[in-house]
């Protein structure tokens, strides 16, 4: 007999439950398994009586093995339902099934012994690690002066030190002065074979390298850099206007071996220093703390490393003059490095490369320096701002994780519950068997997913699904396991190859066995470009979510070669929901809300905490203890270089591209803005948008106010509360306390600010339709500016732009307009905050005419003034010609 898996549904009862036992047994079938977290059973069962159980409108029924392995590949959602509970992931052969067929495979799940290596201390904590200071550093020499700074030969100053690599004994320096406000200083080998110079040299290609401006010279830089051979080379960075020293090697030496670089630079007292991303820690890092930088598939971990690599610092000092000073320090580098953020200093250590250190002085043409200068110097003229993002992509983009169909009442929900929605995502659901390219039959089918995407568009919204790197091989064995996006980027050679056997390089991700492509390869690019165009014919994408785009492995190096004809496999871990691994968090509040839920969740959490403490699910992976591994003469050790970083290596991920906002951030610290203040250097629970906008989020639960700062009063700054436009009564440095009830988000606009407005509608397009309004929020002088860009919001290309610039001085309001971009629809209002009272007249010219305004409603209150009714004035757009409105008192 079959057998059958049996649950309650939402609101069953137990005598329901006993009922459907009986009902078993009384037809011939057999109970061999009841659940013990949740209501139900396996039986076997008559194959001709099961629709007896499935009429029963309080069952849940489906064969045994049906479910999917697995159904969530991210966190579940933290609500406290719990699944039906699926069978035991077995180790079994995976057998093909008819694509029509509603029955999921059977996949085997790969031990996590296969994810096993040798444990290593980190070089931070080991104490018998060689200390590279002890080295003897190098020495300068053949000092030559070029047009844009100097070169010299560094060679070894004594003895070779081997502290973790091969020392390399003769270096090149290059001191370039490549722009105004920019320092670069290279040290590399100085005999570079054609075979290896990647090694050591990192290629503009990969990563944009700065370039000498062609103009720039010592003594037209901001910057000067010095140096000294007692008793080894050193230098130091100071300004050239004031001598302040940034950066200084004096007191250490420079190391460079082929597996190891140090260098050391001194620092002043509690310094506050900031970046070094990405890292989930405190804003202001400490003089305590050890940035580790090896790109890894590691999620959020504190203080660990994870994703992106971000080698630069930004630097702020709090002056008793009150002239704050800020500059920034980048090393150029791709290869895995830790920052070592002590007391008096920071240590800068790489697994490689050459130092590539670029110094910027933060300073204006005034030359003040800031932040906020510091960041634009970066992102423009290090590594360079990314592309400019669709407009449709600032909208509400909900992740379907959890949808496994298309049914269009999960869109046309959210506009019945009145939340705007902008285009739908889907997880790798989507894909048979969670392999790119393709639809899954019976969830995602082409003529389904058609459908649903092509609604969507009709109603302005976008549709992404996501896309991996990872290429699933097919197994050699079993021909109806064919890949077609495998075969056709084999045949090129696209994948990236195990140096150890040439062959590909085969690691393990969710669909299984799995390749990457080398993007490095011309054809590589071009395969991939192919692939998803011959997607988009069946999947109308509007984007992609791009996961996993560097090679990230659930197992140690090519653990698949040799093992394809096992595919598809399971990872070696459990994931949430498998047997067992139910997640039963759920929200602070939900035990008052919905208790007898919650009482159900705890009971439930517990009966499978006490399972697991007696159980084995999987076979836990044996490993041994390698401490260090000694640098031996000669050789590169690339599996285990004999610095260790304080990495988690799960995923093995390599070097992902650098990305950074454009060279004035949208989000920005509140230190930016008010570079004078040292109380808020390490104020990280408020921040601003752009220059106007402070948010005061909430990130304690269960609590309905929130303290904050209002920077910047007393010293000339005002603010009012966004909702009410009322003004902030506060004092200089306050700490105060706001209402914060769960719905309402603490917002308030600086004084000063011009704030182009739409009213949001339930898409990005329908808000675009919408009348222009400005909000004017008036400085204690009763001015105010602020700017608008407009371009069609999706083209790579424009065709046409446009930036409005409004000034607010002497009463008067008043429109800068150049660009030709066409925005249709017209100025509505005007809200005037910070007004002293209601004005005896209004005049209004727009485009070089005067308006007739006598049906111009002008409303005040509270010391808010409110202009409506102007709309008739603007029919063919806002933006058409300037616009001056005076008011008379």
């Amino acid at each position: 007999m079959p057998s059958i898996n049996v649950s309650l549904k939402d609101g069953a009862s137990a005598d329901q439950l006993d009922a459907a036992k009986k009902q078993v047994t009384d037809q011939g079938g057999k109970i061999v398994n009841e659940f013990k977290l949740i209501k139900g059973f396996t039986a076997e069962f008559p194959a001709d009586k099961v629709h007896t159980l499935q009429s029963n409108e309080h069952l849940n029924v489906e064969a045994d093995g049906q479910v999917k392995t697995h159904t969530a590949l991210r966190p579940v959602s933290t609500q406290p339902h719990v699944l039906a509970q699926r069978p035991t992931v077995r180790n079994e052969a995976y057998t093909a099934v008819d694509p029509s067929s509603t029955t999921q495979p059977v996949i085997s799940t790969l031990s996590p012994q296969i994810d096993a290596t040798p444990s290593l201390t980190p070089t931070v904590y080991d104490p018998v690690a060689p200390d590279a200071q002890q080295c003897p550093g190098y020495t300068a020499s053949n000092i030559q002066n070029t047009s844009s700074g100097f070169t010299a030969d560094l060679t070894l100053a004594g003895s070779h030190c081997q502290a973790y690599g091969n020392d390399i004994d003769d270096l090149t320096l290059e001191v370039q002065y490549q722009t105004k406000d920019r320092l670069n200083v290279k040290i590399y080998p100085k005999n570079i074979a054609p075979e290896n110079s990647t090694q050591y040299i990192l290629p503009s290609s990969l990563v944009l390298q700065p370039v000498w401006d062609g103009e720039t010279t010592a003594e037209g830089s901001d910057l000067s850099l010095t140096w000294t051979n007692d008793p080894s080379f050193q230098f130091k960075i100071t300004r050239s206007s004031s001598g302040e020293e940034l950066f200084s090697t004096y007191g250490h030496v420079i190391v460079f071996e082929d597996q190891f670089l140090e260098l050391v630079t001194n620092m002043v007292a509690d310094y506050n220093v900031y970046g070094l991303a990405e890292n989930i820690h405190d804003w202001r890092l400490g003089n305590n703390f050890t940035q580790t930088f090896w790109a890894t598939d590691s999620g959020n971990t504190v203080d660990g490393n994870v994703y992106g690599t971000f080698p630069w610092y930004q630097e702020t000092r709090y002056n008793s003059a009150g002239n704050t000073t800020s500059h920034g320090v980048y090393a150029r580098n791709a290869l895995g490095q830790e920052w070592l953020l002590r007391e008096n200093n920071i240590t800068y250590r790489t697994l490689g490369g050459s130092f590539d250190l670029y110094f910027l002085s933060g300073q204006d043409a005034d030359g003040s320096s800031s932040a906020l200068t510091t960041i634009r110097q970066f992102t423009n003229d290090c590594v360079g701002a990314p592309a400019m993002q669709q407009y449709w992509q600032a909208e509400l983009q909900p992740s379907s994780v959890e949808h496994e169909t298309t049914d269009p009442d999960i869109v046309s929900g959210y506009r019945d519950a009145n939340i705007p929605l902008e285009s739908m995502w889907n997880d790798i659901d989507i894909y048979e068997l969670y392999r790119d390219f393709t639809n899954d039959a019976n969830t995602f089918p082409i003529a389904g997913i058609q459908a649903f995407i092509a609604s969507l568009h009709a109603d302005g919204q976008h549709y992404v699904p996501i896309v991996d790197s990872n290429i699933y091989v097919p197994n050699p064995d079993n021909a109806s396991d064919a890949y077609a996006p495998f075969e056709r980027g084999a045949a090129l050679g696209t994948y990236i190859r195990d140096p150890t056997t040439g062959d590909f390089f085969i690691g393990d991700n969710w669909p299984g066995f799995s390749v990457w492509a080398d993007w490095l390869v011309q054809s590589s690019r071009d395969w991939w470009t192919s692939e998803l165009m011959m997607w988009y014919n069946d999947t109308s994408f509007d984007g992609i979510w791009i996961d996993l785009s560097e090679p990230s492995s659930f197992c140690v190096g090519s653990c698949g070669n040799g093992r394809t004809d096992e595919n598809p496999v399971h990872p070696p871990f459990l994931l949430p929901n498998d047997p067992y691994q139910a997640n039963y968090n759920y929200p602070e509040g939900f035990n008052v809300s919905n208790a007898t839920e919650a009482a159900s969740v705890t009971s439930a959490s517990a009966s499978q905490a006490s399972y697991l403490a007696s159980h084995t699910l999987l076979p836990v992976p044996v490993t041994t203890t390698q401490g260090r591994t000694n640098p031996t003469p000669g050789v590169k050790n690339l599996d285990f270089p004999p610095y260790v970083l304080n990495a988690v290596q799960a995923g093995h991920s390599l070097l992902k591209g650098t990305v950074a906002p454009n060279g004035d951030t949208v989000m920005r610290a509140l230190a930016w803005e008010f570079p004078n203040d040292p109380s808020l250097a390490g104020t990280f629970s408020q921040f601003m948008l752009g220059p106007s906008l402070l948010v005061t989020p909430v990130l304690i639960p269960n609590v309905d106010t929130v303290n904050g700062t209002f920077p910047g009063i007393g010293e000339g700054t005002n603010w009012y509360d966004w909702y009410t436009l009322q003004p902030v009564v506060a004092q200089a440095h306050e700490n105060v306390t706001l209402s914060a009830p769960l719905e309402h988000i603490n917002v308030h606009v600086r004084g000063g600010a011009i704030l182009p407005l739409q009213a949001p509608a339930y898409t990005t397009a329908e808000t675009r339709a919408n009348p222009y309004s400005l909000v004017v929020a008036l400085d204690q002088s009763g001015q105010a500016s602020g700017s608008l860009y407009l371009d069609d919001g999706e083209s790579l290309v424009q065709n046409a732009t446009k930036l409005v610039q409004f000034s607010y001085t002497d009463n008067c309001l008043s429109t800068t307009i150049n660009g030709t971009y066409h925005a249709a629809p017209p100025l509505a209002n005007v809200t005037i905050a910070g007004a002293t009272s209601l004005p005896k007249s209004l005049s209004l010219t727009i485009a070089g005419q005067p308006c007739e305004v006598s049906d111009v409603v002008l409303d005040y209150s509270a010391g808010v003034l409110y202009v409506r009714g102007i709309e008739q004035f603007t029919p063919s757009g806002a933006w058409e010609g300037e616009m001056k409105m005076e008011f008379s008192y």
